[in-house]
């Protein structure tokens, strides 16, 4: 779903298997909701078991014993809030270097990114993502009450913490990390990226 406008909603539905962002909203947009989604799953929720050998292995080969849930959400613009959505099971068929899909991947200004479910499915299970949990850019952002289960990072040497903030931009800031509960993290909850000055 590319939102490329204002003011839309986009609630109750499944996606799963997106090569590219499952949902992205451009920068120059304001006041979209994206609600009570389920991205990465099956319809109902729900994520296949998937042997530990091979969950999040990166090739480009498809392996029919996998699950690849696709990617998450990004967000550009202004004002926007992502609630209450379930977000589990990303994985796609990818080369050693590409990114894995983050679940939560914010830019702009003054969102509210709240209670949503990330590596956990509909019926509890502990599936984890293959990407980072959230990554935040831009001003005036409230990340709380999320569940960030079993989250990764980018890559080999890259931040290891479930919520990074990263942006070199001079109005980067007032982004309000709270109540969030991370659970079998890759290691710290929230922390800076190398772009932020110290």
């Amino acid at each position: 779903i590319h939102i490329s406008g204002s003011h839309n909603t986009v609630s109750n539905s499944v996606i799963a298997g997106a090569y590219g962002k499952a949902i992205d909203i451009n920068s120059g947009t304001t006041d979209n909701t994206i609600e009570n989604n389920r991205i990465g799953t099956r319809f109902d929720g729900s994520v296949p078991v998937v042997s530990p050998a091979i969950e999040c292995a990166r090739s480009l080969t498809f392996d029919p014993n996998n699950w690849y849930g696709g990617w998450g959400i990004a967000i550009g613009g202004t004002g926007h809030t992502v609630d209450d959505n379930l977000i589990a099971g990303l994985h796609i068929t990818q080369s050693a270097n590409d990114t894995p899909p983050r679940a939560l991947e914010i830019f702009g200004s003054n969102h509210v990114i709240s209670n949503n479910v990330i590596g956990r499915d509909a019926l509890g299970n502990p599936v984890g993502v293959c990407g980072q949990g959230i990554k935040v850019a831009g001003y005036g952002t409230e990340i709380t009450g999320n569940v960030i289960v079993r989250s990764r990072v980018d890559s080999e040497g890259a931040v290891e913490t479930a919520i990074m903030a990263n942006d070199s931009s001079p109005t980067f800031g007032e982004i309000t990390v709270q109540g969030n509960v991370v659970i079998d993290g890759p290691g710290r909850i929230f922390e800076y990226g190398p772009a932020v000055s110290n």
